[in-house]
């Protein structure tokens, strides 16, 4: 009887995986930009956040939790959003794709959350979305090449207000935590929408047969990443 052929292993994928990645520049560019926005996660809840607290609170350690609480909260609340933003955002690439389904009379509560959801839907498509999709179409269409290119400009625009968001850290060094409190919200927003769309543009950079090497790569590599920056700045911390 023929033997079937041995699985590879773990770490031999890993390497298959991060062959694929370094071969693409714009699996390279995308998956770099994924790692540094990964990073910033565990950096915010585990070291900068609780030292933010301190540094408010003057070493009070009841005050200083309080603190760090409400700017991790804060944070996570950005996150929501971001997400709820992402998949509006991703409903109105669908249905640009899609012939329009007539809306069918449902029960008031539906009514009211479909409402909203399209005021809500208005309000992405006139801040940004809208011209993309426009200079996108074809035919009275979006086509794949098209919802491609939405994609990168999509990825390229949180990005860029992820790193402004950055500045929020500065306000680190004022003697209140209100701006902090009130910058950290966009910052979560931004840098958790381009954190996701950046792994989404590696995977759907990688050639179908080998996502599942791709995406083992991504998740070690930026576990992997993680692990060393918390090590670091723990040791920069311990030596200010």
């Amino acid at each position: 009887a023929k033997k079937s052929p041995k699985e590879p292993g773990f770490f031999r994928r890993i390497v298959s995986g991060a062959t694929i990645v370094f071969k693409n520049a714009v699996m390279l560019t995308a998956f770099l930009g994924f790692a540094a926005y990964m990073v910033l996660n565990p950096l915010l809840y585990s070291i900068v956040g609780p030292a933010f607290g301190l540094f408010m609170a003057g070493g009070d350690a009841t005050r200083a939790a309080s603190v760090a609480s409400n700017v991790t909260s804060l944070y996570s609340l950005g996150g929501l959003f971001g997400g709820l933003i992402m998949w509006r955002e991703s409903k109105i690439i669908t249905n640009a794709k899609e012939e329009p389904r007539p809306q069918t009379k449902g029960r008031s509560l539906l009514r009211g959350l479909r409402w909203i959801g399209h005021k809500f839907d208005a309000l992405i498509l006139k801040a940004y979305l809208d011209k993309w999709i426009s200079s996108s179409v074809k035919d009275g269409k979006l086509t794949d090449e098209g919802e491609k290119e939405i994609l990168r400009k999509s990825i390229l625009f949180w990005m860029i207000l992820g790193t402004i968001g950055l500045g929020a850290f500065s306000a680190m060094m004022l003697p209140t935590p209100y701006v902090v409190y009130a910058a950290i919200i966009p910052f979560g927003i931004a840098q958790v929408i381009a954190n996701l769309k950046l792994r989404t543009l590696v995977m759907s950079e990688a050639p179908k047969d080998d996502r599942a090497k791709v995406n083992g790569f991504v998740g070690a590599a930026a576990l992997a990443l993680v692990a060393l920056s918390l090590n670091l700045a723990g040791k920069l911390f311990d030596s200010l």
